[in-house]
């Protein structure tokens, strides 16, 4: 959700969109709900392997900045 908050009202014009720390946020909430789902045995989501992503979604937003720039 933050992810998407930061892209659809950015801070200003020239804003690249949502930084490395919203992208860590959103990162971390998506693997929060798949915890929350493995615990109540609703699905077999493996949030370990899930765990590179939240430094790789910081880097991303990083080469898509510098792209964009």
């Amino acid at each position: 959700m933050a992810c998407l908050s930061a892209w659809r009202n950015p801070r200003s014009a020239g804003d690249s969109g949502p930084g490395p720390q919203t992208m860590m946020t959103a990162v971390g909430g998506l693997l929060v709900i798949a915890i929350g789902l493995r615990l109540l045995g609703l699905a077999r989501i493996r949030a370990a392997n899930l765990l590179p992503a939240v430094l790789l979604a910081p880097l991303a937003t990083g080469v898509v900045a510098a792209i964009r720039a």
